[in-house]
C-alpha cells in the first residue's frame, strides 16, 4: 500500500468516527431538576432540629479565666489626667495591658475589666 492510500484510509477512518460521535452526542439531552413547594427541603434544616421546640440559650460552664499577671506599680496622680503605672508601662483610662482594660485610676488603686469580670489592682507592699 503506497501512502496516498493509507493516508486517505486513516483520514476515512477519522471522519467516520467523528461523526458517529457528533450523532451520539445530539442523542443526549441535558438532565434538568424541577423543584415545587412540596418537593422542596430546606438546606438549612439539620437533623438537630427535629427534635428542638424553638431558639435554645447555649449557658458556657466553662470557668472563667484569671485576670493576666498585673502589678500595679504605681499611680502618677493629676486630677485632670491621672496615670497608672502596671507591669513598668504607663498607662491612662481606657487603655490596654494583656487584653485588660483600665476603667478607673484612683490614689491607691485601679480598677480593671478583664473577660467582662472587674476587679481592682493595688499597690503591692515593697519588703525591705
Amino acid at each position: 500500500m503506497n501512502r496516498a492510500a493509507l493516508f486517505v484510509t486513516v483520514l476515512m477512518i477519522g471522519i467516520l468516527s467523528f461523526e458517529s460521535s457528533a450523532k451520539a452526542s445530539e442523542d443526549l439531552q441535558p438532565a434538568t431538576a424541577q423543584y415545587t413547594e412540596q418537593s422542596s427541603k430546606d438546606p438549612y434544616t439539620g437533623v438537630a432540629d427535629n427534635n428542638s421546640q424553638g431558639p435554645q440559650t447555649v449557658v458556657s460552664t466553662a470557668p472563667s479565666l484569671p485576670p493576666p499577671p498585673l502589678v500595679l506599680d504605681g499611680v502618677i496622680w493629676v486630677p485632670e489626667k491621672p496615670r497608672a503605672v502596671i507591669n513598668g508601662k504607663r498607662l491612662l483610662v481606657g487603655d490596654v495591658i494583656e487584653s485588660a482594660k483600665i476603667l478607673e485610676i484612683h490614689k491607691k488603686e485601679v480598677k480593671m475589666k478583664f473577660n467582662e469580670q472587674e476587679f481592682t489592682l493595688k499597690p503591692q507592699k515593697r519588703g525591705k
